[in-house]
């Protein structure tokens, strides 16, 4: 058994006599012969988090026993958190032990995305992932309108829900097919995992598309280092395509099992031997997804794939490629640069049109590039830079008409690789502010990238104080695996250093990230998993405490009131129960603490005496700065 504000709350782990185990969390409590055991222990320890291991047959129960009743607690709203797992401590999925699960619902298919590999690859002419809205047909049946044009190397992955009668909860699929032509590709299904593998669940559900359009989508292939259990074929490669033209319909890898292979153009995202991907040559190819749940309803979603490259097209009777431009000066230009796994797409737009081509010109490591500017509409061109070949460089972005005759810098570009091989630093300001990339930092090579900008370019308003500037560390649609530290300068006239924190911008909210502070180097540090926007914030505001039971002043009839406080921090917040000290007259009190509610309760084990009792409360948040109120209330004689 484990009690805790955070995680599982009161959660109770129970050993069957099969040698497997059934989890319950979130719990209110549990049977009167559990809970006087933990309150023992708590009494024993002075805190509320505790956790209980005890021997076989110690506190045996039998089927139907009730254990413990289900509630809110640790993190989350109320439901009863219950799993299943095996000897060795692995989750399955408890509808295995289920002889019939009955629900008739199928599940609902919302959307479907197409994930290119690549900066050579193509989705509807463009090397980016690309989501499309599915209609619903009738019953069960779902389709994409308009057929896909797809080049290079690229996955499917697809977004939707499943729901069972009377529950109104969203849950996910249970299964997966895909088949490309009446051919099936690949297939998931999810039965069990490690617990040691939970981080990987980054490359089963698309994180890029999470960042991007805020949705979870199931990827529909297989990429190392992915090594979840719910795959078949498990090959890595396996539900990536790869086109191929007519003129090498007869191309084959020796050795590829079934056409299957290793072609030419394999790109940087999945360099490792990987050979279970799908040839697909030049034409139209139908693809169908079926989504199942556990009792086996299904959704179906068909669509069709035209294989082909995408060439440049007329606009308005103009080819793209044969119209000129005219732009006197850079200001007359927009730049956006989005960047990809190891290329970064240019896209400029004029204002308007001109005499001449454009070029786009950058310098890498060794020497200056000279490319041509592709034309995607009469004021609009793109172009696509390999991250590789720049990184470790300031490479300024100019672009150039035909003539030659002039020049104009338009942005530049700074990004560093980070391979995880070996441990780096990465130094961003001469004050000392850095990065330091861990050993094993990701799960394939990074191409890191940073912005001292000032603080009214944050995307979100900045509460409090801040001593520094905003930083900006990219990329934040790439997974991380041990991370990195980041270090931050404190000005040498800063003497309250215990206000003084690392926040990152997330969820339209600062979040306090961590207030380690070095003396010798006179900078904060903390653990990164996930880049964003971060600064450092003063918090002088002590937590404001609220709402009192029994309030101030008032007689109650029970002598076992409970006893309940309300309270909020507005920006570093409250640590754990150990940042907050709750007596009643003059001893301490073992209280429950909510940090989603922002609340303490309490109840005496033993009556109160009639008569007058004094509570005190004393919290203090991250940043020192506390809070204390005392108050009386009154118990009435029977």
């Amino acid at each position: 058994m484990q009690v805790s504000p955070f995680g599982y709350g009161k959660v109770l782990y129970l050993k069957l006599n099969t040698g497997e185990i059934a989890v319950y969390g979130h719990l209110q409590r549990f049977a009167p012969k559990i809970e006087t055991r933990i309150k023992r222990l708590q009494k024993k320890l002075g805190r509320y988090s505790v956790k209980a291991f005890f021997s076989p047959n110690q506190i045996p129960v039998r089927q139907g026993e009730v254990v413990a009743y289900s509630g809110r607690t640790g993190i989350g709203a109320p439901h009863l958190h219950f799993e299943l797992r095996d000897k060795n401590n692995n989750p399955f999925n408890p509808l295995l032990k289920y002889a019939s699960f009955r629900d008739r619902i199928p599940p609902t298919v919302t959307g479907l995305a197409v994930i290119p590999f690549g900066r050579k690859s193509q989705v509807e002419g463009e090397p980016l992932p690309k989501v499309f809205s599915v209609e619903h047909r009738r019953g069960n049946r779902y389709f994409v309108r308009q057929p896909i044009q797809v080049w290079g190397n690229f996955g499917l992955a697809v977004t939707g829900f499943d729901r069972t009668a009377r529950i109104h909860n969203k849950c996910s699929f249970y299964q997966i097919r895909l088949k490309v032509d009446g051919k099936p590709i690949f297939r998931t299904e999810y039965n069990f995992f490690s617990f040691d593998q939970t981080r990987e669940i980054v490359f089963d559900r698309n994180f890029r598309l999470n960042r991007w359009v805020k949705k979870h989508y199931n990827n529909l292939f297989l990429v190392p280092p992915n090594h979840l259990p719910f795959y078949n074929p498990g090959t890595p490669g396996t539900g990536i395509f790869t086109t191929v033209p007519e003129f090498l319909a007869n191309y084959s890898n020796s050795g590829s099992p079934q056409g299957h292979g290793i072609l030419p153009f394999f790109t940087t995202r999945v360099k490792q031997e990987v050979t279970g991907f799908t040839k697909l040559f030049a034409g139209r190819h139908r693809f169908e997804i079926t989504a199942k749940d556990f009792s086996g309803n299904a959704a179906v979603l068909t669509g069709e794939l035209r294989v082909g490259r995408k060439s440049v097209s007329p606009v308005n009777g103009i080819r793209l490629k044969d119209s000129v431009f005219i732009q006197k000066a850079a200001h007359s230009l927009s730049v956006k640069k989005i960047f990809m796994d190891d290329f970064v797409l240019i896209r400029l737009k004029t204002k308007r049109p001109a005499l001449r081509k454009l070029h786009l010109i950058y310098n890498t490591r060794f020497r200056t590039v000279f490319t041509n500017l592709i034309q995607t509409g009469l004021n609009r061109f793109e172009a696509t830079i390999s991250l590789d070949s720049i990184a470790g460089a300031f490479t300024l972005l100019s672009i150039q008409g035909d003539s030659g005759k002039m020049r104009f810098p338009i942005d530049f570009i700074r990004v560093f690789k980070i391979d995880s091989k070996n441990e780096r630093e990465i130094p961003i300001s001469r004050d000392g502010t850095q990065i330091r990339f861990l050993k094993n930092a990701a799960y394939q090579p990074v191409y890191f990238r940073f912005e001292k900008l000032p603080l009214r370019r944050a995307l979100r308003s900045i509460p409090g104080d801040s001593i520094t500037y905003l930083l900006k560390l990219a990329p934040t649609d790439i997974p991380l695996r041990r991370g990195a530290v980041l270090s931050v300068h404190v000005p040498q006239n800063e003497d309250r250093i215990k206000q003084l924190a690392i926040y990152a911008s997330s969820r339209n909210k600062w979040h306090f990230q961590g207030n380690r502070f070095d003396p010798e180097r006179r900078t904060l540090e903390v653990p990164l998993r996930d880049f964003g926007e971060f600064t450092i914030l003063r918090d002088t505001a002590p937590p404001v405490i609220l709402r009192l039971v029994p309030h101030p002043g008032e007689w109650v009839d029970s002598v076992r009131p409970l006893i309940r406080a309300d309270f909020k921090d507005n920006l570093s917040g409250i640590a754990d129960e150990e940042s907050i000290r709750l007596t009643l007259d003059g001893q301490k009190c073992i209280a429950e603490y909510d940090p989603e509610m922002n609340r303490i309760t309490y109840k005496p084990d033993t009556p109160l005496r009639p008569g007058r009792h004094k509570a005190t409360l004393q919290i203090t948040d991250r940043s020192a700065n506390a809070a204390t109120k005392s108050w009386s209330f009154f118990i009435r004689k029977k």
